[in-house]
């Protein structure tokens, strides 16, 4: 240890004698002060560095955690120009404010991996008010920021010569790495050993022989304590204060590391909750008890309900496979009724579980009974029920979508969408012909009189439908079952008195409806490419996709289209005046503007943007809009779209246009249009309609005027390569997304 001393002031002796100039001295003071809400670890941590360093004065705690300047009138009565102030946050995360006082500059670290002397309890030691010497990594002459940050170490850590309270000893070593884009800083203690001699072995007798020549002592470095880790924050170039010079963009904080753990363990047990509540849901569907006193209700499934009705075709099996030569059969009379109810005698004298033994003919006749959840919930119950719903799959699907999904063709028609439909001209309205095996699902579109070409010939070949698009059916229904349920809560949303569930009757004109959306959103509104890049009228292909429409459906459709513009403004791209008029608390255009998508023009041009997702893409939107940022959407809409931006949608021009023409025509058949106009009702929600469109009319002479008039389907409906009405056509506006 004298070694050390002593080399240091004999150089730093001699550059003193060799100079003439006086030496200045280093007059560093540094007040050591904390926060409160520190706990037992801090202050331990600032004990030890108070008494590592003899040139520092500890102060009270600082009890303003804003007005940080005011620790420079501390530091000036305490006669210090540095400052160390440990700011404690929730009682958990330290963060260490090293600042020169009164200029600056200042640096803010995070604590982290803090260790104390009494925790490591290290052999290491050191004589108190010794100085120390201060080993830097060469990072810190590399990069601007660390050049601060070493200068202030060695003004804060760097005891000065002759300081009051310092001993003329070096004895230990504070070291500063970086590494992990973190300050590592531990403090070591400098021992000297004599080096010891051994007398057996020739390799030791060599090394105590050259020792003892070179007269040297062991040097090693045992670790003291404390130790800790840096992460620099921000760095303020005056003291407490000023324009900030260097910021970490690395750096992460604490209260964000938590909030992602809490996210992440709230998001395993939504889960578990989610799994739960299917399970609970699946015993309630399929009557199993959690409590074994409760009554089991009775179910058309059950064994003692199917075992009279399937009593002989269970013998019929029996015999055929050579168990038995004759069932017995118990018959009871009822005198009240007159009637006679068979059941089945036990095999080989023990009862008999029905559903393990009922043919899969049976089984599937049983699924042609059920609706299509029903169905998928019974094919879940068994391995032999999914095996036998799995083999029979198409079959029993087509028969269960009749029910609730119809009108049917409509839907297996977007089962065969192709993007070769868009190279013929019929190819995207004409219905395809479709077939499973022998059965005929669709005979297929015909073109209407007039048609320039093809007439009497097969537009298409027939289409097998194969296992692929039974998934695609099903995902399908899938949707469909979403739109029905979200849709009255949008429709009815600016009359909520009138708000009710939709009737068996207008369940069917919405699929009608989504069924024609989704078929002109594939072809138009899609990555496919688009036919013509203005907008649609004339002869135009989209437009003729809207006039094989009846007046009916385009009544259906344009409610629907409507409604969908409002759930978007709504529920996903609410517009700033929106967001300021709906929120409990004031708040500024600016404010709103992070959430809203615009006012005015630019949210109408958003929303024709985003009515441009598929009917499942803007569901899934809408049912999960808690979870998707207006920053997050339009990058996840950027990512599966690339040029999703490029058009907006045209579905409003082309109804538009379809309905100038029949009213048109309306006018001059009839000329009377104010008679007539129920033919073409188009609802507003904002005018609080709450009948026409998808919805039944409420007064009846409205609905008979409008059974009166021709559907006019087919009105207009031409094609030819080039539109002679139109010179000079006007391009489809581009979208638009990030405000």
């Amino acid at each position: 240890m004298a070694s050390v001393y002593k080399s240091l002031s004999k150089a730093n002796g001699d550059k003193a004698e060799g100079s003439g100039a006086p030496v200045r001295k280093n007059r560093q003071r540094v007040l050591i002060l904390s926060s409160r809400g520190v706990t037992y670890r801090h202050r331990h941590l600032l004990n030890d560095l108070a008494s590592l360093l003899p040139h520092s004065r500890k102060d009270t705690k600082f009890d303003s955690k804003s007005k940080l300047w005011l620790l420079n009138e501390n530091a000036l009565l305490q006669n210090c120009n540095n400052i160390m102030f440990f700011e404690a946050r929730k009682g958990k995360d330290l963060y260490m404010h090293l600042s020169s006082s009164p200029n600056g500059p200042t640096c803010k670290f995070h604590v982290q991996n803090l260790h104390t002397m009494d925790e490591l309890n290290f052999v290491g030691n050191c004589l108190k008010g010794s100085r120390p010497i201060l080993s830097f990594d060469a990072a810190f002459d590399k990069e601007p920021h660390l050049r601060v940050v070493k200068n202030l170490f060695t003004r804060i850590f760097g005891v000065p010569e002759g300081t009051r309270r310092s001993k003329p000893f070096i004895d230990h070593v504070m070291g500063f790495t970086v590494a992990d884009n973190k300050i590592w800083v531990r403090n070591y203690q400098v021992s000297e050993a004599e080096p010891t001699e051994k007398d057996n072995g020739s390799e030791g007798e060599l090394k105590s022989s050259h020792r003892a020549k070179s007269k040297e002592t062991e040097i090693n470095l045992v670790e003291i304590g404390p130790r800790f880790t840096l992460s620099i924050v921000v760095i303020q170039e005056s003291s407490f204060g000023g324009p900030i010079i260097y910021s970490n963009k690395m750096f992460v904080s604490p209260n964000q590391v938590r909030a992602d753990l809490r996210r992440a363990k709230a998001g395993r047990h939504n889960v578990r909750a989610e799994k739960q509540f299917e399970r609970l849901s699946k015993k309630g569907e399929l009557g199993l008890r959690t409590d074994v006193r409760q009554k089991r209700k009775s179910s058309g499934l059950d064994t003692a309900c199917l075992s009279p009705t399937l009593g002989p075709l269970l013998r019929e099996r029996e015999r055929a496979r050579g168990f038995i030569d004759a069932m017995p059969v118990k018959q009871t009379h009822h005198a009240s009724t007159g009637s006679v109810a068979t059941s089945q005698i036990s095999l080989a004298g023990t009862s008999t579980k029905a559903l393990e033994h009922v043919p899969a003919e049976v089984f599937v006749e049983i699924y042609k009974c059920l609706d299509l959840s029903s169905a998928l919930n019974l094919a879940a119950t068994g391995r032999r029920c999914a095996a036998i719903f799995k083999s029979h799959r198409p079959y029993i699907v087509l028969e269960a979508i009749k029910e609730d999904f119809g009108p049917v063709e409509e839907l297996l028609q977007l089962v065969v969408l192709t993007p070769s439909d868009l190279r013929t001209p019929w190819g995207t309205w004409l219905n395809k012909p479709l077939r499973r095996h022998k059965r005929i699902l669709c005979e297929g579109g015909t073109l209407p009189e007039g048609w320039p070409a093809l007439q009497g010939r097969l537009l298409y070949e027939q289409i097998q439908l194969e296992d692929k698009h039974v998934e695609k059916l099903l995902s399908i229904c899938k949707v469909v079952k979403g739109w029905e349920r979200i849709y009255p809560q949008y429709r009815f949303h600016d009359v909520p008195m009138s708000k009710r569930s939709l009737t068996a009757t207008e369940n069917e004109r919405l699929r009608r409806a989504l069924y024609a959306w989704m078929r002109y959103a594939f072809y138009f509104h899609g990555d496919l490419p688009r036919p013509l890049p203005y907008i649609a009228s004339g002869t135009d292909v989209r437009v003729n996709q809207l006039r094989c429409l009846s007046n009916r459906r385009l009544r259906e459709l344009q409610d629907l289209w409507m409604t969908v513009q409002d759930i978007i403004e709504l529920k996903l791209c609410p517009s700033i005046e929106t967001i300021q008029v709906n929120t409990d608390f004031e708040l500024t255009r600016t404010e709103a503007s992070r959430i809203g998508w615009g006012d005015g023009q630019e949210n109408q041009k958003v929303i024709a943007t985003m009515s441009k997702l598929s009917p499942a893409e803007l569901l899934f939107y809408v049912d999960n809009s808690h979870k998707y940022t207006k920053k997050r959407l339009i990058q996840e809409i950027r990512a599966k779209h690339p040029s999703f931006e490029s058009d907006t949608e045209t579905l409003g021009i082309a109804l538009s246009c379809v309905y100038s023409e029949r009213y048109d025509t309306i006018v001059a058949e009839y000329g009377a249009p104010h008679h007539v106009m129920s033919s073409l009702w188009f609802p507003s929600r904002p005018l609080g309609d709450c009948c026409g469109g998808i919805l039944d009319m409420d007064e009846p002479e409205l609905e008979a005027t409008s059974a009166q008039l021709k559907e006019m389907d087919g009105l207009k409906l031409a094609w030819r390569a080039e539109d002679p009405t139109r010179d000079v056509r006007e391009e489809v506006p581009t979208g638009l997304l990030d405000i």
